[in-house]
């Protein structure tokens, strides 16, 4: 990515990974605006970064992201000028006995190393997608792939920001995964349509039945035109354990919307023979891969690659069904 005359705002840039950032930025003619709790720290490296870069633009913002609104005030403070990378470095690790450490000091932890991040992240992020041009760096920790004695909430936060959301579907009669993805989006919403794409892609035909849990449910989703010859059944929200309501046989009433009509269709005999083979058909490959395969993590980093990760432990879940189901491969 070309750079120069781009403006780039890194937090936590007084010193460590983020100072490092801004200078080897500023080397490919990039203007900063770097942001830090210590203003004279700022001031310093500023002054360094334009003697050996004149030509470039630096400001400075002295801000503690680890209070409530603080991304907010940063956004304004940076009014109108266009940030074409954002780099969400700061953070902050305390470390000692769980039970010895202060409840403020921790909350403060997760504002700064999640809350904040986010706030940042969606404050900046609709205009580099107006622009169809820009580039967010979240900066993780090798914290979120491992236990961390001592350190377990700063440990969950890096994990936060390195989570991923794995999506499988399942053929319900060979237990074979037939589409695979990954996203870094908190709820299943917007994975469905493209899911039901891939499945489509992978078997060239289209699915006669497919359920999915409520995260998945939208009325724009079981409405959409690519899915009106397949027969969905979406959960519209969660069960109470309290007890499971008597199936019902009547059409849905007249007039009734789309999620309506689906919470009717599930509650039908059929609607919840259908939807209970979940438990029989998906959360099995999940406790399959990481019980008997012992994946519990990606090992590589970037979405690109732990897409490509999660593809090939999918694969090999599947090779290693057919085998044992008896299946040989011929070779042409």
């Amino acid at each position: 990515m070309e750079l120069a005359n781009d403006t780039v705002l890194i937090t936590g840039s007084s010193g460590g990974i983020g100072e490092e950032f801004a200078h080897q930025l500023a080397q490919r003619r990039a203007n900063l605006v770097l942001v830090a709790r210590r203003l004279d720290k700022l001031e310093e490296l500023r002054a360094t970064l334009l003697a050996r870069h004149p030509d470039i633009e630096v400001d400075v913002i002295a801000a503690d992201l680890a209070l409530p609104g603080s991304g907010a005030k940063l956004a304004e403070q940076v009014g109108d000028r266009r940030i074409d990378v954002l780099i969400n470095n700061a953070g902050v690790g305390l470390h000692g006995d769980f039970v010895d450490q202060d409840p403020e000091r921790n909350a403060a932890q997760i504002q700064l190393n999640c809350g904040t991040l986010v706030d940042l992240t969606a404050r900046f992020l609709p205009a580099m997608v107006r622009a169809r041009h820009g580039v967010i760096i979240n900066v993780a920790s090798t914290a979120a792939f491992q236990p961390t004695p001592s350190m377990s909430v700063y440990g969950a936060t890096k994990a936060f920001v390195q989570g991923y959301n794995a999506q499988i579907a399942v053929d319900s009669a060979s237990q074979v995964i037939v589409a695979a993805e990954v996203t870094q989006e908190t709820n299943d919403k917007r994975q469905l349509i493209p899911m039901i794409a891939q499945i489509v892609a992978n078997l060239e035909q289209m699915p006669e039945k497919i359920s999915a849990d409520t995260g998945y449910f939208s009325e724009a989703n079981v409405t959409n035109e690519s899915v009106k010859d397949v027969d969905l059944y979406v959960a519209t929200g969660r069960e109470k354990h309290s007890g499971t309501p008597e199936p019902i046989g009547d059409p849905p009433p007249a007039g009734a919307g789309p999620k309506e009509a689906m919470h009717h269709k599930l509650r039908t005999a059929d609607g919840r023979e259908v939807y209970k083979m979940r438990k029989a058909i998906v959360e099995p490959i999940f406790g399959q891969i990481k019980e008997q395969r012992g994946f519990r993590r990606f090992s590589l980093r970037g979405k690109q690659n732990v897409r490509r990760e999660w593809r090939l432990v999918c694969a090999a879940s599947n090779l290693l069904k057919l085998f044992r189901a008896g299946w040989v491969l011929e070779m042409a």
